[in-house]
């Protein structure tokens, strides 16, 4: 059996007596108009913990995606939530001072579920006949092929 329910993992997992230890946060993101061929990704990091603080990245629709990285509270991944409007602002400021031609007023927000572990590292391991696949910290999108060449390694060593 292979598990990739991403936040519902550990729920799934637990009757199992497999510890998924990762925390579960509704993170806030935001839509600005920006105008002008697609610029590269931004990632702003924190002076203090050298951890990512903002970032940025085109969108298809509006132009520019923003948000704040791990900045939003702990949740179930069963509750609905709304942006958080301290966040919101936030970032809208932020991208009015890294973004000259967007316009910093957010055309949409909406909220994602992070599932992070404690060194934001994936989780890609075998427990006897179970395949966990857990991409985690927000970024496992980015390494769709590696995770899913690992899981297919994983399901193979059986």
């Amino acid at each position: 059996m292979v598990v990739t329910a991403g936040p519902w993992a550990r729920r799934l997992l637990e009757p199992e007596g497999i510890d998924l230890p990762v925390k579960i946060t509704r993170e806030t993101v935001a839509y600005f108009k920006l105008d002008g061929p697609p610029l590269p990704s931004i990632v702003e990091l924190n002076p203090e913990t050298r951890g990512h603080a903002m970032y940025s990245l085109r969108d298809p629709v509006h132009g520019l995606k923003a948000g704040a990285h791990h900045a939003g509270p702990e949740t179930s991944p069963d509750e609905d939530g709304l942006p958080d409007l301290v966040l919101l602002d936030a970032i809208s400021r932020w991208v009015g001072e890294t973004y000259r031609n967007a316009d910093a007023k957010p055309l949409g927000a909406e909220t994602c579920v992070y599932t992070t572990t404690a060194d934001e590292s994936f989780v890609l391991e075998r427990h006897g006949r179970i395949v966990v696949g857990s991409a985690c910290s927000g970024h496992g999108f980015k390494f769709a092929p590696a995770v899913g060449d690992r899981i297919a390694d994983l399901v193979a060593s059986a």
